[in-house]
Order: C-alpha cells, then sequence, then structure tokens
C-alpha cells in the first residue's frame, strides 16, 4: 500500500511538473503581448497629443478619423479607445477637454 501512495504521489508531482512546464511559455508569451499592448496604447496617447497640438480645436470624431485609423492599439472599436484614450489625454500639459460631451477640445500649449 506505501508503494501504492508512493508511485501515486510520483506521478501527480509529474503531473504538476509538466503543468508548470506547459504554461510557462504561454505566460512569456502573454507578457510579451501585454508589453506590446502597452506600448501601442502609449503611442496611441502620444499620437493623439500630437494631433491635437497640430490641430489646436479638434472634436472627438475628428480623432476617431484621424488618429485612430493608424494608432487602434489593439481596440477593437473606436469608441472602445476613445473611452480609454480621452481620459489620459485630458491630464497631459495644455490641453483643455471640453466640459460638456460634444464641444471641443483645445490645445493651449505647454
Amino acid at each position: 500500500m506505501d508503494s501504492d501512495r508512493a508511485a501515486t504521489g510520483q506521478r501527480a508531482t509529474e503531473r504538476r511538473s509538466v503543468g508548470v512546464a506547459s504554461t510557462a511559455p504561454r505566460r512569456r508569451r502573454r507578457a510579451s503581448r501585454t508589453g506590446r499592448t502597452l506600448e501601442a496604447r502609449r503611442d496611441a496617447l502620444l499620437a493623439s497629443y500630437e494631433y491635437l497640438q497640430e490641430h489646436p480645436e479638434a472634436k472627438k470624431s475628428d480623432f476617431l478619423q484621424d488618429v485612430f485609423p493608424e494608432h487602434p492599439a489593439e481596440y477593437q472599436t473606436a469608441e472602445g479607445w476613445w473611452n480609454a484614450i480621452q481620459p489620459a489625454l485630458a491630464k497631459l500639459p495644455g490641453v483643455d477637454p471640453p466640459k460638456e460631451r460634444g464641444h471641443i477640445w483645445h490645445f493651449l500649449g505647454g
């Protein structure tokens, strides 16, 4: 009976070892994908900021038409992209976000 437990314990240990080894590459892929996503989103924010600097008065639709297609940052929709970009954009130096929806974003310099 002790040999049965020992054999069972050994098989369980082998399964755990195999399980850990087989998930490690997946974790690395996920981490590198996360890094690429973060970089793409930073690039999209920077592109939005530069767009506003070049066009000191811009509407949401301008960003969606002119920035999103070139910098989708792995977002499936323009609306999802905007929901992530606009709060960060509003905090950048020189940016005056609209007080109400549908109004114009301004770049005041900075």
